[in-house]
């Protein structure tokens, strides 16, 4: 899994120093990865690097089935971490305009106020 991560790492920096395939192609390890400029931008896009750009990087001797394999599964760890992390600014959000904007006594108050009674002053 790793290879195939650090792979991957490692074509979408390499795609990251060029604006347009041609320039690839020319200078970049990875050029030949892509056919035409239309995959050179799909794989720059939201669609990212495929398994058919990982397997030509890797080599032959890798099969394509462990890499989709794995791919499929970065992808599901990495959508873990984004949701994660838009859930941590979410409530980063909330904490800065609603329970933790009030003063430290009125959360205390609205915090005790929906507990039930334990003891009676009668």
């Amino acid at each position: 899994m790793e290879t195939v991560k650090a792979a991957k790492s490692f074509i979408e920096a390499e795609l990251a120093k060029y604006g347009t395939w041609e320039e690839a192609k020319k200078v970049s390890v990875c050029g030949h990865l892509f056919e035409t400029s239309a995959s050179f931008a799909q794989a720059k896009g939201e669609q990212g690097i495929g398994i058919r750009q990982i397997h030509a990087f890797l080599g032959k001797q890798w099969s394509r089935y462990l890499i989709e394999n794995t791919l499929s599964v970065i992808r599901q760890e990495e959508d873990a971490e984004r949701k994660k992390a838009e859930a941590y600014e979410a409530a980063g959000r909330d904490r800065e305009s609603g329970l933790y904007a009030m003063e430290p006594t009125a959360r205390i108050e609205l915090a005790t106020s929906s507990l039930p009674r334990m003891c009676s002053t009668d």
